[in-house]
């Protein structure tokens, strides 16, 4: 009785025993791996024996590329293609020899041809390789067979429009179509509006649309799009349409288009997608009459320059503003808060700004430019150890600064060197700022430059290439080369 007891005491000790639960663990994710070895090596197995089967079919490719079924096929008459037209159309060979062989029918096999896929136009449009073969036809150019196809997908536009291959050929289409036709299209598409510009094949299909549609057409659209311009501005497809809009709108609808985003300029700067809408207007615009958006961001400059989006919005501004603007824009951060926190500083040492301070000084005037980099300089920031201002230090010795002769100048640093108690006070003032632009606490942190971080993965992520060998920056940057190369 007394054995009995000892041996379930041990069992219950073995199940508690934290040891043991972690080799069980382990032994199972052994196994696990073991199994899924096995289905790998099973499903080589399997791909081996089709690759064998294609072998013995004779389709194994040759050393020009061709496989031996397209060899078979080039054999063939045209009239024989021609009475196998819709099948040749639906293959992967097929289709390769059947567009080849469209260029050397003569008018006779050409009006064959066409009469054996009349009335499969339209599944030949949406099929992955018979697409292929209705492009190749409108590239003929032909009204006949243009007026032909048009008919056949005629009250299927907005199908076309959202399917994977369809889409291209509506595409290619609407290069070819009067002006008539391109109204009937777009009186089709109306009704589902919304829905094409927000997907992934139609927003194509629109954005072609945008280019063939005349100024009726387009005012039309315009009032449309403004009943959701947010919405669309903000969307990965719909702010696509708002770009090309800009670029083909004229005259009162342009300027009609501009106040409604004028509206919502600070919400679209913010944005994954709106960003880009105003960085494509700030580039079509070249800065002229851009003054609503370089105001709409005055007093708020140092904000989003350390956020993640609307920082490449900064960047815009300083490459396509005047030279009045750019000033405004450089003038704010190198004063913002001056007695309390160096901003430019603060830019150069955070992962989006400073991108900015490098824009900063590529796009200022030479004495603005003289006066960033002194102003970074002499600071304490070189005696620093971080992965980002390297960059921008890089950048100011490209320019021909000579760096090392600021290190041994001790007499300049004003760098405020409790940076912890400075960054927290900061903090502070910018999410309790009453006079510019709001941030709550958590785009505060996305944004925010982390002074103390030395992860080494970020230093991977940067956007520019530098060979670490050719700089000769102090002892603290030499003796961590290794880490950035």
């Amino acid at each position: 009785m007394n054995n009995q007891m000892n041996t379930n005491s041990w069992k219950n000790l073995d199940n508690l025993n934290p040891n043991k639960l972690l080799i069980e663990k382990n032994l199972n994710n052994i196994n696990n791996n073991n199994h899924n070895i096995n289905l790998n090596q099973e499903n080589k197995k399997e791909r081996n024996k089709k690759k064998n089967k294609y072998k013995q079919n004779g389709e194994k490719k040759s050393k020009k590329g061709k496989s031996q079924k397209i060899k078979d096929f080039e054999k063939l008459k045209n009239s024989e293609i021609i009475s196998r037209a819709i099948e040749f159309c639906k293959s992967h060979d097929g289709s390769r020899v059947v567009q080849k062989r469209i260029d050397e029918f003569s008018q006779e096999e050409n009006e064959l041809f066409l009469q054996k896929i009349k009335n499969d136009i339209f599944p030949l449009s949406k099929d992955i390789f018979g697409n292929y073969v209705i492009q190749k036809l409108l590239d003929k150019k032909d009204p006949k067979l243009i007026n032909l196809i048009i008919s056949s997908l005629k009250n299927h536009f907005y199908e076309m429009s959202l399917h994977m291959y369809g889409c291209r050929v509506i595409q290619k289409l609407l290069d070819l179509m009067s002006q008539e036709d391109v109204s009937t299209l777009f009186s089709e598409l109306y009704e589902n509006l919304t829905r094409c510009i927000e997907d992934q094949n139609g927003n194509h299909v629109i954005q072609k649309l945008i280019e063939k549609l005349d100024d009726k057409g387009l005012g039309q659209f315009l009032n449309e799009i403004i009943k959701n311009i947010y919405d669309f501005s903000i969307h990965q497809y719909g702010c696509r349409v708002i770009q090309k809009l800009f670029d083909f709108l004229k005259g009162e609808d342009r300027i009609k288009l501009c106040k409604e985003i004028n509206k919502i300029i600070m919400d679209l700067c913010t944005d994954q997608y709106g960003n880009y809408v105003i960085q494509h207007i700030l580039e079509l615009k070249k800065g002229e009459n851009c003054d609503d958006i370089f105001s709409a961001l005055e007093g708020k400059v140092y904000e989003m320059s350390i956020h993640k989006f609307s920082s490449n919005v900064i960047e815009r501004c300083l490459h396509f503003g005047s030279k009045t603007q750019k000033e405004q824009l450089i003038d704010e951060v190198l004063e913002k808060n001056e007695k309390m926190y160096n901003s430019i500083i603060s830019l150069v040492k955070d992962k989006y700004g400073n991108y900015v301070v490098q824009k900063m000084i590529e796009y200022s005037e030479e004495e603005k430019r003289k006066q960033i980099v002194n102003k970074i300089l002499n600071s304490k920031i070189l005696q620093t150890n971080d992965g980002y201002t390297k960059h921008v230090l890089l950048y100011i010795q490209k320019l021909g600064f000579d760096i090392n002769s600021f290190l041994n100048n001790s007499n300049n640093l004003n760098y405020n060197d409790n940076v912890e108690d400075v960054n927290k006070v900061y903090k502070e003032d910018i999410i309790n700022n009453n006079n510019g632009y709001k941030l709550n606490e958590i785009q505060f942190n996305d944004g925010i430059n982390n002074f103390d971080n030395r992860n080494d993965d970020i230093y991977k992520k940067t956007k520019v290439e530098s060979n670490m060998d050719n700089i000769n920056f102090s002892k603290t940057i030499n003796n961590d080369k290794n880490k950035y190369k």
